[in-house]
Protein backbone atom coordinates (compact mmCIF):
# COMPACT_ATOMS: atom_id res chain seq x y z
CA UNK A 1 0.00 0.00 0.00
CA UNK A 2 1.21 3.04 -0.79
CA UNK A 3 2.16 6.32 1.71
CA UNK A 4 0.72 9.54 1.46
CA UNK A 5 3.66 11.11 0.93
CA UNK A 6 4.36 9.05 -2.19
CA UNK A 7 0.97 8.99 -3.44
CA UNK A 8 1.68 13.09 -3.47
CA UNK A 9 5.01 12.50 -5.33
CA UNK A 10 3.56 10.59 -7.46
CA UNK A 11 0.38 12.55 -8.76
CA UNK A 12 2.41 15.50 -8.58
CA UNK A 13 4.97 13.89 -11.08
CA UNK A 14 2.17 12.91 -13.51
CA UNK A 15 0.68 16.34 -13.21
CA UNK A 16 3.30 18.05 -14.56
CA UNK A 17 4.38 15.25 -17.48
CA UNK A 18 2.55 16.93 -20.99
CA UNK A 19 1.10 13.71 -22.14
CA UNK A 20 -0.06 10.62 -20.92
CA UNK A 21 0.44 7.35 -23.06
CA UNK A 22 2.05 4.00 -22.34
CA UNK A 23 6.00 5.23 -22.03
CA UNK A 24 4.83 7.87 -19.38
CA UNK A 25 2.57 5.20 -17.45
CA UNK A 26 6.29 3.04 -17.51
CA UNK A 27 7.65 5.77 -16.38
CA UNK A 28 5.16 6.64 -13.23
CA UNK A 29 5.39 2.66 -12.26
CA UNK A 30 9.67 3.24 -12.18
CA UNK A 31 8.91 5.76 -9.61
CA UNK A 32 6.46 3.98 -7.57
CA UNK A 33 8.65 0.62 -6.89
CA UNK A 34 11.18 3.09 -6.11
CA UNK A 35 9.10 5.17 -3.84
CA UNK A 36 8.57 2.15 -2.44
CA UNK A 37 11.68 1.54 -0.63
CA UNK A 38 12.10 5.39 0.20
CA UNK A 39 10.45 6.40 4.18
CA UNK A 40 10.53 9.80 5.29
CA UNK A 41 8.52 12.95 4.71
CA UNK A 42 7.26 14.20 1.40
CA UNK A 43 10.34 16.95 1.70
CA UNK A 44 12.74 13.82 2.81
CA UNK A 45 11.78 12.14 -0.97
CA UNK A 46 12.47 15.35 -2.58
CA UNK A 47 15.45 15.78 -1.01
CA UNK A 48 16.79 12.37 -2.35
CA UNK A 49 14.78 11.75 -5.83
CA UNK A 50 14.59 15.17 -6.94
CA UNK A 51 11.63 18.02 -7.17
CA UNK A 52 8.72 16.37 -9.04
CA UNK A 53 9.41 18.83 -11.59
CA UNK A 54 13.31 17.79 -12.03
CA UNK A 55 12.02 13.92 -12.58
CA UNK A 56 9.91 14.96 -15.34
CA UNK A 57 12.38 16.95 -17.26
CA UNK A 58 15.16 14.20 -16.85
CA UNK A 59 12.52 12.17 -18.24
CA UNK A 60 11.39 14.59 -21.19
CA UNK A 61 15.36 14.77 -21.97
CA UNK A 62 15.81 10.68 -21.87
CA UNK A 63 12.99 10.82 -24.54
CA UNK A 64 13.03 10.12 -28.32
CA UNK A 65 11.98 13.53 -29.94
CA UNK A 66 10.03 11.79 -32.55
CA UNK A 67 8.01 10.14 -29.86
CA UNK A 68 7.92 13.67 -27.92
CA UNK A 69 6.76 15.53 -31.31
CA UNK A 70 4.21 12.82 -32.18
CA UNK A 71 2.30 13.27 -29.59
CA UNK A 72 2.36 17.22 -29.08
CA UNK A 73 1.18 16.54 -32.61
CA UNK A 74 -1.50 14.33 -31.82
CA UNK A 75 -2.48 16.42 -28.92
CA UNK A 76 -3.00 19.35 -30.69
CA UNK A 77 -5.35 17.38 -33.46
CA UNK A 78 -7.58 16.58 -30.59
CA UNK A 79 -7.23 19.87 -29.88
CA UNK A 80 -8.83 21.06 -32.82
CA UNK A 81 -11.66 18.11 -33.01
CA UNK A 82 -12.76 19.05 -29.66
CA UNK A 83 -13.20 22.73 -30.93
CA UNK A 84 -14.88 21.44 -33.71
CA UNK A 85 -17.17 19.36 -32.20
CA UNK A 86 -18.16 21.48 -29.72
CA UNK A 87 -18.51 24.56 -32.58
CA UNK A 88 -20.48 22.14 -34.60
CA UNK A 89 -23.09 21.32 -31.16
CA UNK A 90 -23.06 25.09 -30.12
CA UNK A 91 -24.75 25.79 -33.76
CA UNK A 92 -27.06 22.95 -33.98
CA UNK A 93 -28.31 24.06 -30.77
CA UNK A 94 -29.01 27.69 -31.79
CA UNK A 95 -30.47 26.24 -34.41
CA UNK A 96 -32.81 24.04 -32.90
CA UNK A 97 -33.96 27.08 -30.62
CA UNK A 98 -34.70 29.33 -34.07
CA UNK A 99 -37.02 26.43 -35.14
CA UNK A 100 -38.31 26.05 -31.93
CA UNK A 101 -38.74 29.64 -32.03
CA UNK A 102 -40.26 29.79 -35.55
CA UNK A 103 -42.75 26.83 -34.67
CA UNK A 104 -43.73 28.62 -32.24
CA UNK A 105 -44.81 32.09 -33.76
CA UNK A 106 -46.56 29.96 -36.47
CA UNK A 107 -48.54 28.12 -33.64
CA UNK A 108 -49.55 31.51 -32.02
CA UNK A 109 -50.57 33.12 -35.59
CA UNK A 110 -52.79 30.35 -36.68
CA UNK A 111 -56.35 31.33 -36.27
CA UNK A 112 -58.54 27.66 -35.29
CA UNK A 113 -61.59 27.59 -36.71
CA UNK A 114 -63.89 25.65 -34.82
CA UNK A 115 -66.72 23.86 -36.95
CA UNK A 116 -69.27 21.82 -35.88
CA UNK A 117 -71.05 18.86 -37.37
CA UNK A 118 -74.58 17.72 -37.01
CA UNK A 119 -75.64 14.51 -38.32
CA UNK A 120 -79.45 14.24 -38.46
CA UNK A 121 -81.05 11.06 -39.00
CA UNK A 122 -84.33 10.60 -41.29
Amino acid sequence: MMRTETKKYKMACKNILPFYGRQERAFLKRITTTLETKNGSYDEICKEMGSPKDTVLSYMETCDDDYLLNKAYSRSHIKFLLVFVILFLFIAFLYNVYMLNLYQQAVEDQQIIEYTEYITEY
